[in-house]
């Protein structure tokens, strides 16, 4: 870890990882990975639509942030 140090140039990235929990509600492997680079477009995001839909109970009920 970087932490107070600043990347080098080209080397910004932001990593995205998802987890599917079990029914206990431990997680279990990474269900996928997504890492942005700020090269060669800095103002560039990663898709949403790439992004698994939230299973949790209360999103699957329509009771989350997106019902709102």
């Amino acid at each position: 870890m970087n932490a107070g140090k600043r990347p080098e140039p080209g080397a910004s990235r932001m990593t995205i990882v998802t987890y599917r929990i079990g029914p206990d509600g431990e997680h279990t492997m990474p269900s996928k990975r997504i890492t942005v680079t700020a090269d060669p477009d800095p103002e560039r995001l990663a898709t949403p639509l790439t992004w698994p839909a939230c299973q949790c109970p209360r999103c699957r009920t329509g009771n989350g942030p997106r019902a709102r």
